[in-house]
Formats: C-alpha cells, sequence, structure tokens
C-alpha cells in the first residue's frame, strides 16, 4: 500500500502578540567594502517602552537611529555548545 505524498506547505500562524511591528536591521562591511546584513533586532509594541523605542525611531529619523546605536549593547554566544567549522577571523577585515 502507498500512501499520496503531502506536498502542501506547511503553515504557522505566529500569534499577533508575538508579531514584530518593526525591525532594526544590523549590517557589517565586509573586507570587499560590502555591507552584509547580519541579524535584525525585532520590536513589539507588547511594552510601553518598546512602543515608545519603535515611536521614536519612526518619527525621528537619523538623529533617532544615531541615537539608538549609541545606547546599544551587545554580547555574544553560541546558540549551541557544539564545536563549529572555524572561520579565519582575519577574512572579515576588522
Amino acid at each position: 500500500m502507498s500512501f499520496a505524498q503531502n506536498t502542501a506547505p506547511a503553515t504557522y500562524t505566529i500569534p499577533a502578540d508575538k508579531k514584530a511591528t518593526a525591525f532594526v536591521n544590523i549590517y557589517m562591511t565586509n573586507k570587499a567594502g560590502k555591507e552584509e546584513k547580519v541579524g535584525a533586532i525585532s520590536l513589539k509594541e507588547a511594552t510601553k517602552f518598546q512602543t515608545a523605542v519603535i515611536a521614536r525611531l519612526q518619527n525621528g529619523g537619523q538623529e533617532a537611529l544615531d541615537g539608538f546605536k549609541g545606547k546599544i549593547r551587545m554580547d555574544f554566544r553560541m546558540a549551541t555548545p557544539e564545536a563549529q567549522e572555524p572561520v579565519d577571523p582575519d577574512s572579515l577585515g576588522w
């Protein structure tokens, strides 16, 4: 007996309270001078703070974005503890 293969795309509906209202995209310039997107910060109108951040970025132009960049603190951690294929850090150009 054989079964028909399901070719329908899988769908997942994100609840409205979990959807991002806006994104701040993060780019880095590679060694060749080309900008490459490396990530994004999703902002949701889930808290008063994030709602205020969205409003400021939406209405404040480049000045607001520059102020936002000045307040960001970043850290780094691996998503999984597994070892990954090493990349030559000198290839990044910074």
